[in-house]
């Protein structure tokens, strides 16, 4: 919150100060200066815009937000028919309620000044999601449990418009997506390395072992080939380089870590038989893999979302050392925490959150 000349002509909403001679003057966004100039024009409009610009109704949303969250998750599996009827009663209801949000939103703001703020139209976005996923459930002789359990996970996104209000979870996004910006090059490099090792297997492993219907692993060109030819039935191993789609997701697999030993020992077994020097170009091209893949590349991955985050940091703390070295004393946590000045600046500090008036 920033405080200003009272002259400036972007300034005229203020928080009303315990101190009666005293207000506390706020930046006005431009689209909530044009939605505050609309609302005086008409009786209708100016009734919405009050009730959306509320600290109650704002944190009346926020409340919903996280009752919202808690239904989604409150399903099980092999829940009973009366769970099942009363968390349907809910999503209904907290469609309709973000739905009249909305709405109030679009008389009390116009649309203009609504689709100018990137939180509402992500909110608007939701709720459409939920109106399709409500639409389908009311389709009779429609079974589309998958599709509603997909939308309904959508709606889960939510939760992060809480980051309007929460100020922290805000700045955990602007680093996050700040390190997405930085490590674009990188993503170039890492793809560039899966597609390689990925053409790469291929040339070694391609349709080099098939699995019986024991799930046992069959290698050797003759083993195959008689396998195909008795007619009986057979498979490909469900991680294998058999195209670039599946070479490419084998790859990704392996530098994750997920069960990469496995995978080399299946692949090492099927194209080593029978040739020792083929078997140590093998585990050579899987540890290749995962030292370069794993640990090389994803630890720079790591350094730079540390770096960005660190970052901030060190700029925070720059800040108190140049208070500090101004000659202030140093606060205690009670004078900090405790003292009427912390609780006005708390309040002040919800009010922003929440709402404007």
């Amino acid at each position: 919150m920033k405080e200003t000349d009272p002259n400036n002509k972007d300034i005229l909403k203020h928080f009303s100060d315990p101190d009666p001679d005293q207000d506390l003057l706020i930046i006005e966004e431009e689209h909530e200066k044009e939605a505050r100039l609309r609302s005086e024009r008409n009786s209708v409009y100016r009734f919405f815009y009050l009730i959306v610009t509320s600290v109650s109704f704002n944190f009346f949303i926020f409340l919903l937000i996280l009752g919202n969250t808690a239904t989604l998750a409150a399903y099980t599996y092999d829940q009973s028919d009366l769970q099942t009827d009363l968390l349907e009663i809910f999503n209904e209801f907290f469609t309709w309620i973000f739905f009249a949000e909305m709405i109030f939103k679009l008389i009390g703001l116009g649309f203009t000044n609504y689709r100018k703020d990137s939180y509402n139209v992500f909110d608007c976005v939701i709720v459409v999601i939920s109106l399709v996923d409500w639409t389908i459930s009311r389709i009779p002789n429609v079974e589309a449990g998958g599709a509603l359990n997909a939308f309904r996970a959508l709606r889960l996104l939510r939760m992060l418009k809480l980051s309007k209000s929460w100020k922290a979870l805000a700045e955990i996004l602007r680093k996050t997506s700040k390190s997405m910006k930085d490590i674009s090059n990188f993503s170039l490099l890492l793809l560039l390395f899966v597609y390689i090792f990925a053409l790469l297997g291929m040339e070694l492993f391609a349709n080099v072992a098939l699995l019986d219907e024991d799930e046992n692993l069959v290698a050797g060109s003759e083993n195959i080939q008689a396998l195909v030819a008795s007619g009986d039935y057979y498979t490909f191993p469900r991680d294998n380089f058999n195209n670039v789609g599946f070479a490419l997701t084998t790859i990704f697999i392996i530098i994750m870590g997920e069960d990469w030993n496995w995978a080399m020992y299946q692949w090492v077994r099927a194209y080593g038989y029978g040739s020792s020097i083929s078997y140590y170009i093998g585990v050579f091209f899987f540890l290749l893999v995962m030292i370069m893949g794993n640990i090389v590349l994803f630890s720079l991955f790591t350094a730079i979302l540390l770096h960005n985050f660190e970052g901030g940091d060190k700029e925070e703390e720059e800040e108190e050392g140049e208070d500090e070295n101004e000659g202030e004393p140093k606060k205690s946590m009670r004078e900090k925490y405790c003292s009427a000045e912390a609780c006005e600046g708390f309040a002040l500090a919800f009010k922003e959150a929440f709402g404007k008036k």
